[in-house]
Formats: C-alpha cells, structure tokens, sequence
C-alpha cells in the first residue's frame, strides 16, 4: 500500500464544529476531491484512507471516481472518545457492532478494501 490519510477541509471552515463532521466525499465537495483523488494517483497513491464516512449521505461519485482510479479506499467507522460512545458493557459493545454493520452494509462498494475501527 502506497497511501495518504485524507480529510479535507474548504478553506474557512472548520470540520469539527458543524455537518458534515469531515465527511466531504458527497457531491457537494465534488471539485475539491475529484482534483486531489488525480494528484493521489500522480503522486503513486494507490490507497486513500478517509478519517469518516457516514451513512446518511451518499458517496457513489466519490467511490466511483477512487475505483476507476484504482485507488483502494480504507473507510473509518468512528468509535469516539469514551465519554461519547463507552464500550465497557456487553450492551454498549453489541450496540457498537450493530451500528458497525449497518454502515458497512450501506456503504458496500468494491473501491472500499477496508475498515478501520
């Protein structure tokens, strides 16, 4: 793997404070991926791996683009901090792994080769 940890910001603006929360591989975001995913490939990235990517917004384009590229994408399932998610209850794990799976699910997609939890 040749890769690159990517989460782009647009200048002014801050990803931790208000949606997308980082997720900006929606159409919306289109010019700003569609011209770094090409400088990826010319660089000789063959991995991208994103730092989120929810299940409530779509990512076709984005994926589309990374596979025709033939850039393999590690996707991230965000745990957060403890005090957000605590995962010190067989409930509070089960219910971490339910959430897991429906988002692997809704996001199946052959550019994806990974999850990183």
């Amino acid at each position: 793997m040749r890769g690159i940890c990517y989460g782009p910001v647009p200048w002014g603006q801050d990803p931790g404070y208000s949606e997308p929360w980082g997720d900006l591989f929606t159409d919306e975001y289109e010019d700003l991926w569609r011209r770094d995913l090409a400088l990826m490939v010319e660089m000789g990235a063959n991995t991208v791996r994103l730092y989120t990517l929810k299940t409530s917004v779509r990512h076709a384009k984005f994926l589309d683009l990374a596979y025709s590229l033939e850039l393999s994408v590690v996707a991230a399932f965000e745990v957060g901090k403890a005090q957000e998610r605590p995962l010190g209850t067989f409930a509070a794990r089960a219910a971490a792994k339910a959430e897991l799976r429906k988002q692997i699910d809704a996001s199946l997609h052959p550019a994806i080769t990974m999850w990183l939890v």
